[in-house]
C-alpha cells in the first residue's frame, strides 16, 4: 500500500512488485486469497487505507483489490536451502520473526543467501526481536526513526 500510494503521489517512481514466500503452503494459498476478518484488517489499518485497498465479499471477509493483489509473486522457499536465482534481485528483503527459531550458524546461512538477492545499498528488514549481532559484517545498522534496518555494504 505504501508503495502503491508513493507511486500515485509520484509518477517518477518506480514501478514494483512484491515477492512472498514462506515454507507453508498454507501461507502461500491464504495469501494468494487475499482474505482478511474484520479483526486483521482493524489491527493497525486505517478507515482510509481499508476502503481505497480492500472490498468486502459476500462472507463479510476483506479481499484485498487487484491493483496490489496484481503484483504479488509466490513461491514456497524454505529459507535453510538454496534459494533459486530465479526469485530475482531485491532493492529491500523483510525477513520478519524468522531468524529468532534459528541457531547461530542457520542465522549466518540464511542472512548470508538473503543478502546474495539484495542489490549493492539494498535492505534488509528483520522482526524487532531480531539482531545481526555476530551474523554479518556485510551490512550497516541503518535507523528510520524508531524502526532498524540493514544496509548492505
Amino acid at each position: 500500500m505504501a508503495m502503491h500510494q508513493a507511486k500515485i503521489q509520484d509518477p517518477n517512481f518506480p514501478d514494483f512488485d512484491i515477492f512472498v514466500s514462506d515454507i507453508s503452503e498454507r501461507v502461500l494459498s491464504r495469501t494468494k486469497e487475499g482474505l482478511y476478518s474484520q479483526l486483521e484488517v482493524q489491527r493497525g489499518l486505517s478507515t482510509k487505507l481499508l476502503i481505497e485497498y480492500f472490498e468486502k465479499d459476500e462472507n463479510n471477509s476483506w479481499r484485498i483489490k487487484a491493483v496490489l493483489r496484481d503484483k504479488i509473486r509466490l513461491k514456497k522457499i524454505n529459507l535453510l536451502e538454496s534459494i533459486p536465482a530465479s526469485v530475482g534481485i531485491f532493492e529491500v528483503i523483510f525477513c520478519r520473526n524468522v531468524l529468532i527459531y534459528q541457531s547461530v550458524e542457520n542465522k549466518i546461512a540464511v542472512v548470508d543467501r538473503l543478502l546474495r538477492l539484495v542489490v549493492p545499498n539494498g535492505f534488509l528488514v528483520l522482526g524487532a526481536a531480531e539482531s545481526m549481532l555476530g551474523v554479518s559484517t556485510a551490512v550497516k545498522q541503518v535507523q528510520f526513526g524508531t524502526a532498524v534496518a540493514y544496509k548492505k555494504n
